[in-house]
C-alpha cells in the first residue's frame, strides 16, 4: 500500500471541505446513485456496487435494481467461482434484469438472506462486466433512518476472496410538517403578539424545504423575529408577507421554530386577525397552517346619563394542563388533567358543558378529590363531556381536575378542552394539553472512527437501540462539549481520550463512553505496495560517473512479507559498480520539513567491490552499510559539480554477518562553513554526497544478518538527533556548529550487492 498524505503537496484538505464532502455524499444518495468499491486482495480485479435509488416504501415498485461490477485491469481472464449477496433482513430477491446485465444467469440459491451464484462467471482480461439484478422491499420492511446494507462477496475457482463491495438503501421517505401558533389567542389593541412557526420531518430520508411563507393578516405590522430562532431574518415583501429562502435541509426527526412578532393597532376596534404558513418542497409539502388572535379593547365604554364606565361583558377564557407531562410509552401510565375556567368580565354568566376530547388509547378513571366539579362526565374514552348549569360571576374560578389512564404509542397525545356558556363570550379555540409518550433508552453505545492524526477531526458517534426523542450530549474529555448523535471535533493533543455521552429523554437517561486515540500526523507513508507506481515518486541521484539509471528499482516481491520494495543493486546491468548510491524523496515542500521522525525497515542481501581491472565480485561479509538520508537538500548542478549538490545526514548501518561487528553511522554532508580536515582546503569535496564526514560510529557488538530485516529510525527535532533500531534508543547528538534544521528524506546504500527499503514512515514532531 501506497499512502502519500496531502500535506506533501500543501493541499491539505480543511475541516470545512470535509463537512462539504459529507453533503455532497447527502446529495449522492438524493440523486439515487449508492456505489462503494473496494480494492480486491487480488489487485488486478475492483469491485463496486451501487443501487438506483435513494429510498423508496415498504412495498413500493418498481423494485430497486442493484448492479454489481468487477473490472478486470490485469493481462489474464478471471474465473469467478461464487458470487454471494448476504441481503438486508426483510429483503427478498427479486429476478436478473437479462436486459441490463452481462450475465444472464440466475443464482443457484435465490432464498434470502444469501444470494449465491455458482456458474463459472469468467471477467476477461482489460474488459468490465456487471450483474444486474432486482431486489423486493417488502412492506413488512420497517422503515429506518439507517440505511440498509447488503454486500457481496466474490471468490476464484481456487477459493481465494476476490473482493466485495457495499451498496446502501434508505426504506423511508420525507414527511415534512409545518405549524404555526400564537403566543396569546387573545390580546388588548396595541399589544406585540408573538407567532411561532415550527417545520418538522417526521420521515426517514432528508428532506429540502425551498421556501417559507408567511402572509400576515392586513391588519397586523411586523415588527421583527425573536432572536435564537433557526431561521433568521426574512425577506419582507410589502404586500404583507414574509419569506425564508432555502434551501432548507431538515433531517430525519428533526424540526426548525422560528418566532417572529407583530403589532396590532392601537385603536379600540375589536376584530380576529389569521397569518397563514405555507411552505415549497420538491418533497412534498402539507397544507398551509394557519394561526389567529383576537384583538380587542381591555375595556367597553359604557356610557349613562351623566356617567361613563369600562365595561366588559362575561369572559370565560380556558386553561389546560396535564401531570406528568411525559410518560412510558405502551405501558399502563396514569396522569391528571386538569381545566381551569375563569370569568374576566363584569357580568355573571353561566357555564354550562366541558367536552375533552381524549386521544386513542386513554381512559377516564375518577375525579381528584381537588376538584370543583365531582360528577364523572359522561362517556370515558373519545369524547367525554361534564353537563351542568355552573353561575359564574365575575372573578369567579372554577377548576375540573380528573385522573386518565393513558396506554399510547411513542409520540405527543393533544387533547382538546372546548366549553358552551349562556350569556358569556368563550374562547374560539380549544384549551389544548400535550402528552409526550415515550420509548425508554436501552443500548446505548458510542464510539469513534479513530485513531486519528493530530489535527485531523474525530467522529463520534452514539447510537440506542431503542428510544425516542433521545437528546445526545458529549462530554468529549478535554473540557469541550457537543450535542448531537454524531458530531466532529478536533482534539488538541497526541494522547488519549475518553469521551463520554448521555442520551436523554423524557422519561429515560442512559451514558456510555468511548476512547479516542490522538495519533501523530503523518507527512509521509510509503510501502511501495502499487506496482503502476513502483518508485516513481522518488528521484534517483544520478550526478555521479558509477551511477546507472537501473541500480535503483522496484523489487515486486522484495519487501517484508513478499510485498514490494525499493531496491538497489550496485551493479545492476554489468557496465560498472555504483559504490555509493542514493534515493531521494523530492515531492514539493519535503525539504521544508523540520522537526520529524522517520523510520524505515531495511535489509541487506550482500556486498560487492571490484578489482583494479574492473572485475566486479559479490562479498557476503564486509560492512557496506545502508540507511537513512535526512534534513536533506538536493540541487540539480549537472557534470559542473561532480557527486554534488547535497546536504544533511546519513545514518547507516553496516557490519559483518559472521562477526559481532555491527555498527551504526552519524555522517554529515560536508559544506562551506562546516567542513573538516582537508576537505575546507578543497572545495570540489564539499557538498558531495560521498565524501561525509563521520560525527560518531556506534558498535553494537552484534553481527549483521543478511536476509534480514531490520528497523532504523531517526528523530531530529532542532540540533537534536535521535537514533533508534530495532526501537532501542541506541545514540543521541546535538549538533553544535551549523545544524541542518530542514529537509527531506531518502535511501543510502554503499556498495551493497542488494539492499531494499520498505515501510518508510514520516511523523512530525510537536
Amino acid at each position: 500500500m501506497i499512502v502519500v498524505r496531502l500535506e506533501r503537496f500543501r493541499t491539505l484538505l480543511p475541516w470545512t471541505t470535509l463537512l462539504l464532502l459529507s453533503l455532497v455524499t447527502i446529495g449522492l444518495l438524493g440523486s439515487g446513485l449508492h456505489p462503494t468499491q473496494a480494492l480486491a486482495p487480488n489487485q488486478d480485479v475492483q469491485i463496486s456496487k451501487s443501487v438506483n435509488v435513494a429510498s423508496l416504501l415498504p412495498g413500493q415498485t418498481p423494485y430497486p435494481l442493484y448492479t454489481v461490477t468487477f473490472q478486470n485491469s490485469g493481462e489474464e481472464d478471471l474465473v469467478l467461482d461464487t458470487i454471494t449477496d448476504t441481503l438486508p433482513t426483510g429483503f427478498e430477491f427479486g429476478w436478473v434484469n437479462y436486459t441490463l446485465s452481462d450475465w444472464d444467469v440466475s443464482p443457484s440459491d435465490s432464498e434470502a438472506p444469501e444470494i449465491v451464484w455458482t456458474e463459472d462467471l469468467t471477467v476477461p482480461a482489460g474488459d468490465q462486466v456487471s450483474l444486474v439484478y432486482t431486489v423486493r422491499v417488502p412492506s413488512t420492511v420497517p422503515k429506518d433512518v439507517v440505511p440498509y446494507e447488503n454486500t457481496v462477496v466474490a471468490r476464484a475457482k481456487d477459493g481465494s476472496l476476490v473482493g466485495e463491495a457495499t451498496a446502501s438503501l434508505i426504506v423511508g421517505q420525507v414527511d415534512l410538517a409545518q405549524d404555526m401558533v400564537a403566543s396569546s389567542t387573545e390580546v388588548i389593541n396595541g399589544q406585540p403578539v408573538t407567532f411561532t412557526i415550527t417545520l418538522s420531518n417526521n420521515g426517514e430520508v432528508p428532506g429540502t424545504i425551498d421556501l417559507v411563507t408567511v402572509t400576515l393578516d392586513s391588519r397586523l405590522e411586523y415588527a421583527d423575529v425573536v432572536p435564537g430562532g433557526d431561521l433568521g431574518d426574512p425577506v419582507e415583501a410589502p404586500d404583507g408577507t414574509l419569506v425564508w429562502e432555502g434551501p432548507i435541509v431538515l433531517p430525519p426527526g428533526s424540526d426548525l421554530t422560528q418566532a417572529y412578532t407583530v403589532d396590532t393597532p392601537s385603536d379600540e376596534s375589536r376584530f380576529d386577525a389569521c397569518n397563514s404558513l405555507e411552505i415549497s418542497s420538491a418533497d412534498g409539502a402539507p397544507s398551509p397552517a394557519e394561526a389567529c388572535v383576537t384583538v380587542q379593547p381591555e375595556r367597553v365604554r359604557l356610557y349613562l346619563p351623566g356617567v361613563f364606565n369600562d365595561f366588559r361583558y362575561a369572559w370565560l377564557p380556558v386553561e389546560k394542563s396535564v401531570s406528568p407531562q411525559a410518560i412510558v410509552a405502551g405501558t399502563d401510565a396514569e396522569v391528571v388533567y386538569s381545566v381551569s375556567i375563569v370569568n374576566e368580565g363584569d357580568t355573571t354568566g353561566t357555564l354550562e358543558t366541558i367536552v375533552d376530547k381524549l386521544p386513542a388509547g386513554m381512559t377516564f378513571l375518577a375525579m381528584e378529590p381537588d376538584s370543583d366539579v365531582a360528577a364523572s362526565p359522561s362517556g370515558t374514552t373519545g369524547t367525554i363531556t361534564w353537563s351542568g348549569n355552573w353561575p359564574m360571576p365575575p372573578g369567579e374560578r372554577l377548576d375540573v381536575m380528573y385522573r386518565v389512564r393513558a396506554n399510547v404509542p411513542a409520540g405527543q397525545h393533544v387533547n382538546e378542552v372546548t366549553i358552551t356558556a349562556s350569556a358569556a363570550e368563550v374562547p374560539k379555540e380549544p384549551a389544548v394539553a400535550t402528552l409526550q409518550a415515550e420509548v425508554p433508552i436501552a443500548g446505548l453505545a458510542a464510539s469513534n472512527d479513530g485513531p486519528t492524526p493530530k489535527g485531523r477531526p474525530t467522529i463520534l458517534t452514539a447510537s440506542v437501540s431503542a428510544g425516542s426523542n433521545v437528546v445526545y450530549t458529549w462530554d468529549l474529555g478535554d473540557e469541550t462539549t457537543a450535542t448531537g448523535s454524531s458530531v466532529s471535533h478536533v482534539y488538541p493533543e497526541i494522547q488519549t481520550y475518553v469521551a463520554t455521552v448521555t442520551a436523554k429523554n423524557s422519561v429515560s437517561e442512559a451514558s456510555a463512553t468511548t476512547t479516542v486515540t490522538v495519533e501523530p500526523a503523518v507527512l509521509l507513508e510509503e510501502h511501495f505496495d502499487d506496482g503502476s507506481v513502483g518508485i516513481g515518486r522518488w528521484t534517483k541521484f544520478m550526478n555521479y560517473w558509477r551511477l546507472e539509471e537501473g541500480q535503483w528499482y522496484w523489487g515486486a516481491k522484495d519487501g517484508v512479507g513478499g510485498s514490494g520494495a525499493a531496491t538497489q543493486d550496485c551493479y545492476l546491468g554489468g557496465k560498472k559498480m555504483a559504490e555509493d548510491a542514493l534515493l531521494m524523496y523530492l515531492a514539493p515542500g519535503a525539504e521544508d520539513w523540520t522537526d520529524y521522525r522517520v523510520e524505515t525497515d531495511l535489509l541487506l542481501r550482500g556486498g560487492a567491490d571490484e578489482t583494479d581491472d574492473g572485475t566486479v565480485y559479490h562479498i557476503d561479509e564486509g560492512g557496506y552499510p545502508i540507511g537513512l538520508w535526512v534534513r536533506g537538500h538536493y540541487q540539480d548542478v549537472g557534470k559542473e559539480d561532480t557527486a554534488g549538490w547535497v546536504t544533511g545526514y546519513y545514518i547507516i548501518v553496516g557490519g559483518n554477518p559472521t562477526r559481532n561487528s555491527m555498527f551504526i553511522r552519524l555522517a554529515q554532508l560536508q559544506t562551506l562553513t562546516d567542513c573538516w580536515g582537508n576537505a575546507c582546503n578543497n572545495p570540489g569535496n564539499l557538498y558531495d554526497f560521498n565524501n561525509p564526514y563521520i560525527i560518531e560510529e556506534i558498535k553494537l557488538e552484534k553481527t549483521f544478518a543478511r536476509h534480514t530485516w531490520y528497523h532504523l529510525a531517526v528523530e531530529l527535532r532542532g540540533n537534536n538527533i535521535k537514533i533508534f533500531f530495532e526501537d532501542e534508543l541506541v545514540y543521541e547528538w546535538n549538533d553544535p556548529k551549523e545544524p541542518f534544521l530542514t529537509g527531506t528524506v531518502g535511501f543510502k546504500t554503499f556498495k551493497s550487492e542488494t539492499a531494499s527499503f520498505d515501510n518508510l514512515i514520516v511523523t512530525p514532531l510537536d
